[in-house]
């Protein structure tokens, strides 16, 4: 099966209202829409196969730049509120580092990301919301409405971070750049 890339039109997102949570115009993010048909809770999983996704609603992570095409075999696929856990940390090193886009992250500011996810997620599950949410950098992450997911899910989350503080490692073994690519 083919998938093609979702790209959001952020001048438009208040003129699409069914994809806004009710009462809201801000119209939320891919994975909300796809929570509120079908998914009702948050998930964590790195998925490491396009079979294994069920819309496209997911970050995509790989070694090297960005060749232009997606959903290869070797990427990571992470649903995207849930990579908004580590996102806030990614921005804080990427500066221009774009949701939506197309990133590239060399080496030198990965492992500074890959170290800090690692460090966060070993500290996570005894830290409280506030010490979570400043940790995580959350203000920074696109997706906003994560506060209420953080303590409920701190194991979770650890977890994620670590997973992909090995992965994204692992591909610095590889190649000098990894990309990751928004929705």
């Amino acid at each position: 099966m083919q998938r093609t890339k979702l790209r959001a039109a952020p001048v438009l997102q208040a003129e699409v209202p069914p994809c806004a949570p009710a009462g809201e115009m801000d119209g939320g993010t891919a994975s909300q829409l796809i929570r509120g048909v079908g998914h009702h809770q948050m998930d964590y999983t790195i998925r490491r196969a396009r079979a294994e996704l069920d819309s496209t609603g997911y970050i995509e992570i790989g070694p090297g730049r960005y060749s232009g095409a997606h959903w290869q075999d070797g990427f990571l696929f992470v649903w995207e509120d849930a990579f908004g856990m580590a996102e806030g940390i990614l921005a804080k090193h990427l500066v221009d580092y774009d949701h939506f886009g197309t990133n590239d992250l060399p080496s030198e500011v990965g492992r500074r990301v890959t170290a800090e996810w690692r460090e966060v997620a070993k500290r996570l599950c005894s830290m409280t919301a506030e010490q979570a949410h400043a940790a995580l950098n959350l203000g920074a992450s696109y997706t906003m409405r994560l506060d209420g997911e953080v303590i409920p899910h701190q194991a979770e989350i650890a977890h994620l971070l670590t997973a992909l503080a090995d992965a994204c490692d692992g591909f610095y073994e590889q190649q000098e750049w990894v990309c990751i690519l928004g929705v």
